[in-house]
């Protein structure tokens, strides 16, 4: 974030990475390339897929659930807080975007967008709710929770725009186009949040 903020741009991405807190989620015991290994017709003779698969398509997105899972659970936990909602998220992300994905130019990306849009989606339910989804981790450390709690605090879209930049690199552009809205929207929204951030972590 900026200096003058006092709270430095990559302290919190590098004091928790994702893999580290979030954990590298195994596709294959999860239970996400099973969902995709069913019978289907081929021909009109009803076959098992695992037969016709092609196992290149299927280690490529081994490699992607391998590497983006940690960083988008990183992601949908902030923006949800809770890991159960934010694992509920991302898995269900996976297994509805996985016949889309070989097609993209930049797979990451797509997930990180459907990610977002999907956590919108439980914020609203929330609110129509009147429920709080954040819940006691024992296992995350204390600051993390307390940044968790404040992001809570701040309205979705200065939330989403914060935790995009700041947490996983996405450039304003990139973020723009996630809020349906311009660049300089995007900046002053993280102006915003961050002044907020700064009142509730100070």
């Amino acid at each position: 974030m900026p200096r003058s903020s006092g709270l430095r741009s990559r302290a919190w991405h590098d004091a928790y990475p994702a893999d580290r807190y979030f954990g590298e989620c195994d596709p294959v015991s999860s239970g996400v390339l099973q969902h995709f290994a069913i019978g289907r017709r081929v021909g009109g003779v009803r076959v098992d897929r695992s037969e016709t698969s092609d196992e290149c398509e299927d280690a490529r997105f081994a490699v992607l659930y391998r590497t983006q899972f940690p960083v988008l659970m990183r992601v949908a936990f902030l923006m949800t807080g809770s890991n159960e909602t934010a694992e509920d998220v991302v898995q269900d992300t996976f297994i509805r975007c996985r016949s889309r994905l070989g097609d993209l130019e930049h797979p990451p990306s797509y997930l990180r967008a459907a990610v977002i849009n999907e956590c919108r989606s439980v914020y609203r339910r929330s609110r129509r709710r009147r429920v709080d989804t954040q819940v006691v981790n024992d296992e995350l450390p204390a600051d993390l929770v307390d940044l968790r709690d404040a992001l809570g605090r701040l309205p979705w879209r200065q939330r989403a725009a914060i935790v995009l930049r700041y947490f996983v690199d996405v450039p304003d552009r990139e973020i723009a186009e996630f809020l349906a809205c311009r660049p300089s929207t995007v900046r002053s929204l993280i102006r915003r949040g961050v002044a907020n951030l700064r009142e509730v972590l100070e």
